[in-house]
């Protein structure tokens, strides 16, 4: 057998390297408040966009329109998802269908699900 004499000597690393990376990686921030009650008051229309931007990216997005022409983003990852998916399914003529359909969808695209009926005939 060799001696240890004939082998280069690896440095050992002064960190773990997990440590290091977590130092160059930004730091996840804390997902912003969304209030539900003011995101669904005077909904107008809902509408889902997805991303094809691969995996580790936001798949989708919920866009929420108000009769004021004021949108709120609703990222699928944010911990209010269920609770407002929850008051989206009671609006009248929501389209759960369509909302699987999306969630499956690798394409980048805008669906709507829902439009407040007495706002559609104006338009």
């Amino acid at each position: 057998m060799p001696s240890d004499e004939t082998y280069a000597r690896i440095p050992r690393p002064r960190a773990p390297l997990s440590e290091s990376i977590r130092r160059i990686m930004p730091r996840p921030e804390p997902p912003t408040a969304i209030d539900i009650d003011e995101a669904c008051f005077d909904l107008a229309e809902v509408a889902v966009r997805t991303c094809s931007d691969g995996s580790w990216q936001e798949h989708a997005c919920f866009l929420l329109g108000s009769a004021s022409g004021r949108w709120q983003v609703v990222p699928f990852s944010h911990p209010v998802v269920c609770e407002l998916l929850g008051r989206l399914r009671e609006l009248p003529g929501f389209d759960d269908n369509a909302l699987l359909d999306v969630i499956g969808s690798k394409q980048a695209e805008i669906v709507v699900l829902w439009r407040d009926p007495s706002l559609a005939k104006v338009r």
